[in-house]
């Protein structure tokens, strides 16, 4: 009696339509009042940049950005030296997702930069504030649950300052994690 029992509970633990089956948790990824932190560096007409970011997601397809960045260059032959520090708040659209795990953001906000330039062999040194826009492409790649690789590029169009480098373009990869 008892090996028949022992039998029968072996055949309704492994019958499908008794076994009990694990759910997978849903993957959420922007959504409504999540945040982001992320870091990210690259190469501008200019120079060297990179910097940090705060991300705020307002709902399921966009998001607000803000953060400090940098940008420096050294011209050894012409013993020149560019350096700028500037903040670039924007606006996130989602244009689509592939599986909840590629998302392409399309960018738009300003950019405040205090830039200088330092001419060694002239022994000249400027200063200037600079405001702009920027309007550019983000893609986020989600590798795992909560961090993801950045690429973007942004052009940025700055309206004070020097107008002959009136024009820059940021190529940046990075690393983000939300939460």
């Amino acid at each position: 009696m008892q090996k028949g029992l022992s039998v029968l509970m072996v055949c309704l633990c492994l019958s499908p339509s008794y076994a009990i089956q694990a759910t997978e948790k849903p993957t959420l990824r922007h959504v409504g009042g999540f945040q982001g932190i992320e870091a990210r560096g690259g190469m501008a007409v200019k120079g060297f940049c990179g910097g940090v970011d705060y991300s705020y997601y307002l709902h399921r397809t966009g998001y607000f950005k803000c953060g400090l960045g940098g940008e420096i260059e050294e011209d050894e032959d012409e013993r020149t030296s560019f350096f700028s520090v500037f903040t670039q708040p924007a606006l996130a659209y989602g244009l689509g997702e592939v599986h909840d795990q590629l998302y392409l953001n399309i960018l738009l906000g300003t950019i405040i930069a205090y830039e200088g330039l330092t001419k060694s062999g002239q022994n000249q040194h400027q200063d200037s504030l600079n405001i702009g826009i920027i309007a550019g492409l983000e893609v986020e790649f989600f590798m795992m649950q909560h961090t993801a690789l950045l690429l973007s590029l942004l052009p940025r169009w700055l309206f004070l300052g020097d107008h002959q480098d009136a024009f820059d373009l940021a190529l940046e990869v990075g690393i983000k994690i939300t939460f």
